[in-house]
């Protein structure tokens, strides 16, 4: 299932990461998306409460 079918069933909380351009788009629903300028996390709350990602882990697994 691709990203647009995915948010078109009502997909509450999308993250797409951008590994070549190291970069985060937040998708909410009923919200605009999110383009977070180099951040240390990105966290899910409250979609997915507890969910935080490790952006610099990410990017450079070897961190």
């Amino acid at each position: 299932m691709n990203f647009s079918r995915a948010w078109v069933l009502r997909t509450r909380l999308g993250l797409l990461i951008d590994l070549a351009e190291r970069q985060v788009y937040v998708y909410r629903q009923g919200r605009e998306r999110e383009t977070p300028d180099a951040p240390e996390t990105v966290s899910g709350d409250p979609e997915l409460p507890g969910l935080v990602l490790q952006i610099p882990r990410i990017f450079d697994p070897s961190r």
